[in-house]
C-alpha cells in the first residue's frame, strides 16, 4: 500500500503580494471605470469642443487600459504568467502616472491645497514617500519573490513532510 503522505500533493497558497496585487487591480479598475462613466456622462450631457476622433481615441485608451486591468487580475487570480507581468506592469504605470500628478500636478478649475507651515509641508512629503514605497515594494514583489515564482510554476506541488514514526 503506497504512502498517502508522500502521494498527497497540493497547489502552493497564494502569496498576500498577489492579494495585494489583486486588491489594488480591482481598486483602480472601478476607478477607472468610474472615471470612463462620469466623462462619457459629461460629453454627452455638456457636448465637447473635442472632435470626435479625439473622444473616441480618448475613450479606446481609457478602456484598454481597464481591459488591462480586468485581464491582469483574471490572470492573477488563475495562476498565469501573463497576468503576473500584466500586473506588473499595469501597477507600475498607475505607480508612474502618481509620481509624475505629484511632480507636475495638473492645472484645472480647483485650487490645489497650499500648506499653511513647514510641518504640514514635511508630513505630506512623508505621506508621499511611504505610501510610494510601499506600492512600489508590492510591484517588485509581484515581480521578483521567490515565493510569487512559486506560485506560478505549473509543474511544482508541494509534496507534505512524511510524519515521524
Amino acid at each position: 500500500m503506497p504512502n498517502q503522505f508522500l502521494t498527497t500533493s497540493t497547489k502552493p497558497k497564494r502569496p498576500v503580494t498577489v492579494w495585494l496585487a489583486q486588491g489594488l487591480l480591482l481598486i483602480f479598475l472601478l476607478v477607472w471605470l468610474v472615471s470612463l462613466v462620469l466623462n462619457l456622462v459629461g460629453v454627452a450631457r455638456n457636448g465637447s469642443d473635442a472632435s470626435a476622433l479625439r473622444i473616441l481615441v480618448g475613450f479606446s485608451i481609457i478602456t484598454g487600459y481597464g481591459l488591462m486591468l480586468l485581464i491582469a487580475f483574471w490572470g492573477l487570480a488563475r495562476r498565469k504568467m501573463y497576468g503576473k507581468w500584466l500586473g506588473v506592469a499595469s501597477l507600475s504605470f498607475i505607480w508612474l502616472l502618481v509620481v509624475y500628478i505629484q511632480i507636475r500636478p495638473p492645472q484645472g478649475p480647483y485650487q490645489r491645497y497650499e500648506y499653511q507651515n513647514s510641518a504640514q509641508v514635511a508630513g505630506a512629503v512623508i505621506a508621499a514617500l511611504v505610501i510610494s514605497s510601499l506600492f512600489l515594494i508590492v510591484i517588485l514583489r509581484l515581480a521578483f519573490a521567490k515565493n510569487v515564482a512559486r506560485f506560478f510554476k505549473h509543474d511544482e506541488t508541494i509534496v507534505p513532510e512524511q510524519p515521524l514514526t
